[in-house]
């Protein structure tokens, strides 16, 4: 039996296919020129990647800080810092861009990019253990925990103690001891306790607290920075309401909290001790822009040359 001529180009084809196979060979196809420039697609491609690293960096910045910022109030304090990026005193400082004593969203993101730019990456927080808040107590509960000595009251260390168990240690001890201890004892006790209970209370929020509630106080003045209303009837001159916490010389003079001290702040603080400088004349003498307040910047300024004796 003889075979065809359309099998014979079958078998042909074949072994021409298996014998390209054997040899690693494959059809050739039509090579693109190694000197010919890469293709569109190419380029449309790296954008692509670069587009989608981008997009990663942002979130991962973003996840980053939430990570931080343990409490979730918005900014990251000395003690998320050291806990979840290790950081020291002074770098904190270094990511404190506005020396408010707190690391905004913002101040994040800049050393985060500033990081990414120089080394390629940032280094991940820490995921920290929850911390244990603090109970609510009063005056003979807070003497009872914190008295170690036994004196009856609370001296700087035990304070100090306190102060980070409320999650309250940027506050100097000594400085609540100071405003605190109202009759030189050099500790807090009888109702100057009584006084910290409610300080501590007002700033203590339950982990279910409603999100629509009013937020937590955190700073300095936040925590301290309360007025006691000092009316004495229609016969005695008009006083001015008075802090009792450990709060810094311009918020005593800022009395309407605005940020800044006018001269209808001057005014009700003068009234009661009848002096004779006109407040006007008092803040034109510090004010050093002109705007008819005081700053905090210029009130710093004036103590300082007070200080020096300029």
């Amino acid at each position: 039996m003889h075979a065809t001529p359309m099998k014979l180009t079958i078998a042909s084809t074949a072994f021409g296919l298996l014998t390209a196979l054997v040899a690693g060979q494959t059809p050739e196809t039509p090579r693109q020129n190694p000197q010919e420039p890469a293709p569109l697609a190419d380029e449309a491609q790296e954008a692509l990647l670069a587009e989608r690293r981008r997009v990663a960096l942002a979130l991962e910045e973003d996840e980053f800080f939430k990570r931080c910022d343990q409490n979730g109030n918005g900014w990251i304090s000395l003690r998320e810092g050291e806990e979840t990026l290790g950081l020291s005193t002074s770098t904190f400082r270094s990511y404190d861009a506005d020396t408010d004593g707190r690391i905004s969203r913002e101040e994040f993101g800049i050393r985060y990019r500033l990081s990414v730019v120089r080394v390629g990456a940032f280094k991940p927080p820490v995921a920290a253990p929850q911390s244990v808040r603090a109970p609510t107590r009063n005056a003979e509960q807070l003497r009872n925990a914190y008295d170690k000595n036994g004196d009856g009251g609370l001296s700087a260390a035990e304070m100090k103690v306190l102060l980070v168990d409320y999650e309250r240690q940027e506050l100097p001890a000594e400085l609540a001891l100071e405003k605190l201890d109202r009759d030189g004892s050099t500790r807090i006790d009888g109702s100057e306790l009584d006084f910290l209970a409610r300080l501590l209370t007002a700033s203590v929020s339950p982990a279910s607290a409603d999100p629509n509630a009013p937020a937590v106080r955190q700073t300095l003045e936040e925590l301290f920075g309360g007025m006691r209303d000092r009316s004495r009837g229609f016969q005695a001159a008009p006083m001015p309401p008075q802090i009792d916490g450990p709060v810094r010389h311009f918020r005593r003079l800022d009395l309407d909290g605005s940020g800044r001290i006018s001269t209808e702040d001057l005014r009700r603080l003068q009234a009661p001790l009848g002096l004779p400088a006109r407040a006007p004349a008092v803040l034109a003498a510090l004010d050093l822009d002109g705007d008819g307040e005081l700053s905090p910047d210029e009130f710093a300024a004036a103590v300082g040359a007070q200080a020096s004796g300029s």
